[in-house]
């Protein structure tokens, strides 16, 4: 299936999940991120260093990330959430190749508050599941969505009569590549990459809004 359907089936499923909530519970929130990202864990298929035994890398650049989280009230201490973020970067090889990447991803996930005396004040555990879709923009190279999960833990300042808030957040994500060398290869590709899995870390700031 094309990814553009399956990442609109994702939403629409998002969509019917808040649906479901209860109106006395149906506050909206809005929050937008901006920050880092770093990544790990690709590498150069049928290939190895100098050294021998050690595979060679394909280093994903670390660069901005931006962000939007749209979520819904479950209860005082749970807001169920969908987080769209992007990632302009580059893939580089140790030959020198660099691959210009844009990295978009879809998750459905919540944010669970622990101060149970302040809601929506203090530290919070988040985390969602859904899908990342890699776009090079360089010839012989597709595109390819894959399944991904992340986990952050974050500390939320309230502002105000506490509608508005001030988000810091750490999130690692992993996504799930499981290519023995075919990933974003789509025909005449100068590098072949594989790997089980890329794990990526999110250092963000968020504009908290809820209504």
């Amino acid at each position: 299936m094309h990814h553009r359907t399956w990442l609109s089936a994702f939403l629409l499923a998002a969509l019917a999940a808040a649906a479901v909530v209860p109106a006395a519970r149906a506050q909206g929130t809005v929050t937008l991120y901006g920050g880092a990202r770093s990544s790990a864990g690709l590498e150069l298929a049928g290939s190895q260093s100098s050294g021998g035994g050690t595979p060679r890398e394909v280093q994903l650049r670390d660069s901005s990330m931006v962000g939007v989280a749209l979520g819904w009230a479950l209860d005082a201490q749970r807001d169920g959430e969908v987080l769209l973020t992007q990632q302009k970067s580059r893939l580089r090889t140790t030959s020198g190749l660099t691959v210009p990447l844009t990295v978009r991803s879809a998750q459905l996930g919540g944010v669970v508050y622990w101060q149970e005396d302040s809601p929506g004040r203090g530290p919070y555990a988040a985390g969602g599941i859904g899908l990342t879709h890699f776009m090079p923009d360089l010839a012989g190279f597709g595109s390819a969505t894959r399944p991904s999960l992340s986990l952050g833990l974050g500390y939320q300042w309230l502002v105000g009569a506490g509608r508005v808030a001030l988000r810091a957040e750490a999130r690692g994500h992993v996504v799930l590549i499981n290519s023995a060398g075919e990933f974003l290869c789509s025909g005449g590709c100068s590098i072949s990459i594989r790997g089980d899995t890329l794990t990526q870390g999110d250092l963000m700031l968020g504009l908290h809004l809820r209504f």
